[in-house]
Protein backbone atom coordinates (compact mmCIF):
# COMPACT_ATOMS: atom_id res chain seq x y z
CA UNK A 1 0.00 0.00 0.00
CA UNK A 2 1.28 3.47 -0.92
CA UNK A 3 1.06 5.68 2.15
CA UNK A 4 0.56 9.42 1.50
CA UNK A 5 3.37 11.55 2.89
CA UNK A 6 1.32 13.97 4.93
CA UNK A 7 1.63 15.09 8.51
CA UNK A 8 -1.07 15.93 11.05
CA UNK A 9 -2.22 19.55 11.20
CA UNK A 10 -2.92 20.87 14.69
CA UNK A 11 -5.62 23.52 15.26
CA UNK A 12 -4.41 26.94 16.35
CA UNK A 13 -6.87 29.46 17.80
CA UNK A 14 -5.14 32.45 16.23
CA UNK A 15 -5.08 30.94 12.74
CA UNK A 16 -8.11 31.00 10.47
CA UNK A 17 -9.45 27.62 9.29
CA UNK A 18 -6.92 25.63 11.32
CA UNK A 19 -9.69 23.50 12.88
CA UNK A 20 -11.09 22.80 9.42
CA UNK A 21 -7.61 22.02 8.09
CA UNK A 22 -6.91 19.61 10.96
CA UNK A 23 -10.14 17.66 10.39
CA UNK A 24 -9.68 17.56 6.64
CA UNK A 25 -6.11 16.31 6.99
CA UNK A 26 -7.23 13.62 9.45
CA UNK A 27 -9.80 12.41 6.91
CA UNK A 28 -7.07 12.31 4.26
CA UNK A 29 -5.03 10.11 6.59
CA UNK A 30 -7.93 7.79 7.46
CA UNK A 31 -6.80 5.01 5.13
CA UNK A 32 -3.23 5.23 6.46
CA UNK A 33 -4.42 5.12 10.07
CA UNK A 34 -6.67 2.14 9.34
CA UNK A 35 -3.84 0.34 7.54
CA UNK A 36 -1.47 0.98 10.45
CA UNK A 37 -4.00 -0.34 12.95
CA UNK A 38 -4.49 -3.56 10.97
CA UNK A 39 -0.74 -4.03 10.42
CA UNK A 40 0.12 -3.62 14.10
CA UNK A 41 -2.49 -6.12 15.24
CA UNK A 42 -1.32 -8.70 12.68
CA UNK A 43 2.36 -8.43 13.61
CA UNK A 44 4.19 -11.49 14.95
CA UNK A 45 5.95 -9.29 17.49
CA UNK A 46 4.01 -9.19 20.78
CA UNK A 47 5.18 -5.67 21.61
CA UNK A 48 3.97 -4.37 18.26
CA UNK A 49 0.67 -6.24 18.67
CA UNK A 50 0.24 -4.55 22.05
CA UNK A 51 0.70 -1.20 20.33
CA UNK A 52 -1.97 -2.30 17.87
CA UNK A 53 -4.34 -3.07 20.75
CA UNK A 54 -3.68 0.34 22.27
CA UNK A 55 -4.33 2.01 18.94
CA UNK A 56 -7.51 -0.02 18.45
CA UNK A 57 -8.86 1.34 21.74
CA UNK A 58 -8.30 4.88 20.50
CA UNK A 59 -9.56 4.36 16.96
CA UNK A 60 -12.54 6.40 15.85
CA UNK A 61 -15.75 4.56 15.10
CA UNK A 62 -17.40 4.71 11.68
CA UNK A 63 -19.96 7.13 13.13
CA UNK A 64 -17.12 9.36 14.32
CA UNK A 65 -15.58 9.43 10.84
CA UNK A 66 -18.90 10.25 9.17
CA UNK A 67 -19.56 12.97 11.74
CA UNK A 68 -16.16 14.43 10.98
CA UNK A 69 -16.92 14.37 7.26
CA UNK A 70 -20.20 16.19 7.89
CA UNK A 71 -18.48 18.86 10.00
CA UNK A 72 -15.90 19.40 7.26
CA UNK A 73 -18.65 19.87 4.68
CA UNK A 74 -20.40 22.40 6.92
CA UNK A 75 -17.18 24.35 7.46
CA UNK A 76 -15.91 24.11 3.86
CA UNK A 77 -17.79 27.21 2.60
CA UNK A 78 -16.20 29.24 5.40
CA UNK A 79 -12.78 27.94 4.45
CA UNK A 80 -13.41 28.95 0.84
CA UNK A 81 -14.80 32.34 1.91
CA UNK A 82 -11.81 33.29 4.04
CA UNK A 83 -9.42 32.30 1.25
CA UNK A 84 -11.37 34.36 -1.29
CA UNK A 85 -11.66 37.42 0.96
CA UNK A 86 -8.00 37.13 1.95
CA UNK A 87 -6.81 37.53 -1.64
CA UNK A 88 -4.50 40.35 -2.71
CA UNK A 89 -4.51 40.20 -6.52
CA UNK A 90 -8.17 41.11 -7.04
CA UNK A 91 -10.82 43.28 -5.43
CA UNK A 92 -12.23 41.75 -2.25
CA UNK A 93 -14.29 44.42 -0.47
CA UNK A 94 -16.99 44.38 -3.16
CA UNK A 95 -17.64 40.65 -2.72
CA UNK A 96 -17.96 40.59 1.07
CA UNK A 97 -21.75 40.72 1.09
CA UNK A 98 -22.25 38.30 -1.83
CA UNK A 99 -20.03 35.83 0.02
CA UNK A 100 -21.93 36.38 3.28
CA UNK A 101 -25.24 35.82 1.48
CA UNK A 102 -24.00 32.37 0.47
CA UNK A 103 -22.75 31.60 3.98
CA UNK A 104 -26.23 32.24 5.35
CA UNK A 105 -27.38 29.26 3.28
CA UNK A 106 -25.12 26.76 5.03
CA UNK A 107 -27.16 23.61 5.62
CA UNK A 108 -26.84 20.16 7.10
CA UNK A 109 -25.19 17.81 4.54
CA UNK A 110 -26.73 14.53 3.43
CA UNK A 111 -25.96 11.84 6.01
CA UNK A 112 -26.17 8.04 5.49
CA UNK A 113 -29.40 6.73 7.01
CA UNK A 114 -27.59 4.21 9.21
CA UNK A 115 -25.93 7.01 11.15
CA UNK A 116 -28.38 9.85 10.53
CA UNK A 117 -29.97 10.29 13.96
CA UNK A 118 -26.76 10.26 16.01
CA UNK A 119 -24.91 12.57 13.61
CA UNK A 120 -27.77 15.02 13.09
CA UNK A 121 -27.90 15.54 16.84
CA UNK A 122 -24.40 17.01 16.54
CA UNK A 123 -24.51 18.68 13.12
CA UNK A 124 -27.88 20.44 13.22
CA UNK A 125 -27.09 22.51 16.37
CA UNK A 126 -23.73 23.37 14.79
CA UNK A 127 -25.42 24.62 11.62
CA UNK A 128 -27.96 26.63 13.63
CA UNK A 129 -25.21 28.22 15.73
CA UNK A 130 -23.22 29.16 12.61
CA UNK A 131 -26.23 30.68 10.85
CA UNK A 132 -27.22 32.67 13.93
CA UNK A 133 -23.65 33.93 14.31
CA UNK A 134 -23.44 35.05 10.69
CA UNK A 135 -26.78 36.85 10.90
CA UNK A 136 -25.93 38.50 14.23
CA UNK A 137 -22.54 39.71 13.02
CA UNK A 138 -23.40 40.80 9.49
CA UNK A 139 -27.07 41.78 9.32
CA UNK A 140 -27.53 45.37 8.07
CA UNK A 141 -28.26 47.97 10.76
CA UNK A 142 -31.83 49.01 11.32
CA UNK A 143 -32.26 52.46 9.79
CA UNK A 144 -36.05 52.64 9.71
CA UNK A 145 -38.35 53.21 6.81
CA UNK A 146 -36.65 55.07 3.95
CA UNK A 147 -39.70 57.34 3.72
CA UNK A 148 -38.96 58.54 7.23
CA UNK A 149 -35.20 58.74 6.83
CA UNK A 150 -33.78 62.20 7.53
CA UNK A 151 -30.25 63.50 7.47
CA UNK A 152 -29.85 66.13 10.22
CA UNK A 153 -26.10 65.94 9.64
CA UNK A 154 -25.64 64.75 6.03
CA UNK A 155 -21.84 64.78 6.10
CA UNK A 156 -21.62 62.63 9.23
CA UNK A 157 -24.30 60.26 7.99
CA UNK A 158 -22.71 59.83 4.58
CA UNK A 159 -19.26 59.30 6.10
CA UNK A 160 -20.58 56.35 8.10
CA UNK A 161 -22.03 54.63 5.02
CA UNK A 162 -21.05 51.00 4.70
CA UNK A 163 -17.94 50.74 2.55
CA UNK A 164 -18.81 47.20 1.52
CA UNK A 165 -22.12 48.30 0.02
CA UNK A 166 -20.46 51.12 -1.90
CA UNK A 167 -17.67 48.91 -3.21
CA UNK A 168 -20.30 46.41 -4.35
CA UNK A 169 -22.02 49.12 -6.39
CA UNK A 170 -18.77 49.86 -8.20
CA UNK A 171 -18.21 46.19 -9.01
CA UNK A 172 -19.90 45.70 -12.42
CA UNK A 173 -20.56 42.04 -11.57
CA UNK A 174 -22.84 42.87 -8.63
CA UNK A 175 -23.71 46.54 -9.18
CA UNK A 176 -27.43 45.75 -9.03
CA UNK A 177 -26.97 45.29 -5.25
CA UNK A 178 -29.24 42.23 -5.34
CA UNK A 179 -27.66 40.96 -2.13
CA UNK A 180 -29.00 43.91 -0.15
CA UNK A 181 -32.46 44.79 1.12
CA UNK A 182 -34.33 47.49 -0.77
CA UNK A 183 -33.71 50.17 1.84
CA UNK A 184 -29.98 49.45 1.84
CA UNK A 185 -29.91 49.70 -1.96
CA UNK A 186 -31.60 53.08 -1.82
CA UNK A 187 -29.23 54.27 0.87
CA UNK A 188 -26.20 53.13 -1.13
CA UNK A 189 -27.38 54.88 -4.31
CA UNK A 190 -27.99 58.03 -2.30
CA UNK A 191 -24.46 57.89 -0.94
CA UNK A 192 -22.93 57.33 -4.39
CA UNK A 193 -24.85 60.32 -5.75
CA UNK A 194 -23.47 62.43 -2.91
CA UNK A 195 -19.91 61.28 -3.60
CA UNK A 196 -20.34 62.06 -7.29
CA UNK A 197 -21.41 65.59 -6.46
CA UNK A 198 -18.34 66.00 -4.27
CA UNK A 199 -16.06 64.76 -7.05
CA UNK A 200 -17.66 66.80 -9.83
CA UNK A 201 -18.47 69.91 -7.81
CA UNK A 202 -21.67 70.25 -9.82
CA UNK A 203 -25.31 69.98 -8.73
CA UNK A 204 -27.28 66.97 -9.89
CA UNK A 205 -29.68 69.09 -11.94
CA UNK A 206 -29.00 72.56 -13.27
CA UNK A 207 -32.00 74.69 -14.35
CA UNK A 208 -31.75 75.78 -17.94
CA UNK A 209 -32.58 79.22 -19.31
CA UNK A 210 -35.90 79.59 -21.15
CA UNK A 211 -35.56 78.70 -24.82
CA UNK A 212 -37.28 81.93 -25.89
CA UNK A 213 -36.88 85.60 -25.09
CA UNK A 214 -40.54 86.58 -25.25
CA UNK A 215 -42.55 87.06 -22.10
CA UNK A 216 -45.39 84.54 -21.71
CA UNK A 217 -48.71 86.10 -22.65
CA UNK A 218 -51.29 83.48 -21.68
CA UNK A 219 -52.10 82.31 -18.16
CA UNK A 220 -51.10 78.74 -19.05
CA UNK A 221 -47.76 79.87 -20.48
CA UNK A 222 -47.04 81.84 -17.34
CA UNK A 223 -47.67 78.82 -15.14
CA UNK A 224 -45.55 76.47 -17.27
CA UNK A 225 -42.64 78.90 -17.55
CA UNK A 226 -42.24 79.34 -13.80
CA UNK A 227 -40.15 76.18 -13.46
CA UNK A 228 -37.55 75.85 -16.23
CA UNK A 229 -36.90 72.52 -17.87
CA UNK A 230 -34.05 70.71 -16.02
CA UNK A 231 -30.88 69.87 -17.88
CA UNK A 232 -29.43 66.44 -17.10
CA UNK A 233 -25.79 66.90 -16.19
CA UNK A 234 -22.94 64.49 -16.87
CA UNK A 235 -23.01 63.31 -13.24
CA UNK A 236 -26.56 62.01 -13.40
CA UNK A 237 -26.04 60.76 -16.94
CA UNK A 238 -23.02 58.71 -15.86
CA UNK A 239 -24.88 57.14 -12.96
CA UNK A 240 -27.94 56.32 -15.04
CA UNK A 241 -26.01 54.82 -17.93
CA UNK A 242 -23.82 52.78 -15.57
CA UNK A 243 -26.82 51.30 -13.78
CA UNK A 244 -28.51 50.47 -17.09
CA UNK A 245 -25.51 48.58 -18.47
CA UNK A 246 -25.65 44.75 -18.29
CA UNK A 247 -23.82 43.06 -15.46
CA UNK A 248 -20.31 41.84 -16.08
CA UNK A 249 -20.32 38.00 -16.10
CA UNK A 250 -18.43 36.47 -13.19
CA UNK A 251 -16.45 34.32 -15.67
CA UNK A 252 -15.57 34.85 -19.31
CA UNK A 253 -16.08 32.32 -22.12
CA UNK A 254 -12.76 30.67 -21.28
CA UNK A 255 -13.82 30.05 -17.68
CA UNK A 256 -11.54 32.69 -16.19
CA UNK A 257 -12.74 35.07 -13.47
CA UNK A 258 -13.47 38.51 -14.87
CA UNK A 259 -11.67 41.57 -13.50
CA UNK A 260 -13.65 44.67 -12.43
CA UNK A 261 -10.50 46.79 -12.67
CA UNK A 262 -10.07 45.78 -16.33
CA UNK A 263 -13.74 46.59 -16.97
CA UNK A 264 -13.28 50.09 -15.54
CA UNK A 265 -10.10 50.56 -17.56
CA UNK A 266 -12.06 49.82 -20.73
CA UNK A 267 -15.00 52.05 -19.74
CA UNK A 268 -13.26 54.95 -18.00
CA UNK A 269 -13.84 57.25 -20.98
CA UNK A 270 -17.59 56.64 -20.68
CA UNK A 271 -17.67 57.07 -16.91
CA UNK A 272 -14.69 59.26 -15.97
CA UNK A 273 -16.02 60.39 -12.58
CA UNK A 274 -17.45 57.01 -11.61
CA UNK A 275 -14.18 55.35 -12.65
CA UNK A 276 -12.27 57.63 -10.28
CA UNK A 277 -14.50 56.59 -7.37
CA UNK A 278 -14.38 52.94 -8.42
CA UNK A 279 -10.59 52.87 -8.17
CA UNK A 280 -10.87 54.31 -4.66
CA UNK A 281 -13.38 51.79 -3.29
CA UNK A 282 -12.38 48.64 -5.17
CA UNK A 283 -8.77 49.00 -4.01
CA UNK A 284 -9.74 48.67 -0.33
CA UNK A 285 -8.93 45.15 0.98
CA UNK A 286 -11.69 43.29 2.81
CA UNK A 287 -9.31 41.85 5.43
CA UNK A 288 -5.86 42.42 6.89
CA UNK A 289 -4.67 39.06 5.55
CA UNK A 290 -2.60 40.51 2.66
CA UNK A 291 -0.58 42.76 4.99
CA UNK A 292 -0.17 39.98 7.55
CA UNK A 293 0.95 37.65 4.79
CA UNK A 294 3.55 40.20 3.74
CA UNK A 295 5.01 40.30 7.25
CA UNK A 296 4.98 36.51 7.47
CA UNK A 297 6.68 36.03 4.09
CA UNK A 298 9.34 38.64 4.83
CA UNK A 299 10.33 37.00 8.10
CA UNK A 300 11.46 38.53 11.34
CA UNK A 301 14.77 39.74 9.91
CA UNK A 302 12.93 42.31 7.80
CA UNK A 303 10.35 43.23 10.42
CA UNK A 304 12.00 46.51 11.41
CA UNK A 305 12.31 47.57 7.78
CA UNK A 306 8.66 46.79 7.12
CA UNK A 307 7.58 48.75 10.19
CA UNK A 308 9.56 51.76 8.97
CA UNK A 309 7.95 51.48 5.52
CA UNK A 310 4.50 51.15 7.06
CA UNK A 311 5.09 54.19 9.28
CA UNK A 312 6.33 56.20 6.29
CA UNK A 313 3.26 55.24 4.21
CA UNK A 314 0.88 56.24 7.00
CA UNK A 315 2.67 59.56 7.51
CA UNK A 316 2.60 60.24 3.77
CA UNK A 317 -1.09 59.35 3.54
CA UNK A 318 -2.15 61.74 6.28
CA UNK A 319 0.14 64.47 4.96
CA UNK A 320 -1.44 64.23 1.50
CA UNK A 321 -4.92 64.32 2.99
Amino acid sequence: MEIPKKSIIYPVKSRWNSFFDSLERLLELKSSITWLNDSLRKSTDSVIRRDGVNLEERMLSETDWITMEAIVEVLRPFNDATKILGGSKYTTLSIVYPVLAQLRRVHCPLIPSAHAEAIKAIIEPLVDAIQNSVIARWSPPSIGDMNELRFPNPQATMASQNLGHTAMFFDPRVKDLRYLEERERARTILFVKSRLQQVSGAPEETPSQPSHNKEPTSALAKFLSVIPEPVITNVKDELTRYREMPLLPVQDDAGNDTDPFEWWRQHRSLFPQLASLARHYLAIPATSVPSERLFSDAGMQDLILLLIIKWYCIETFYTVR
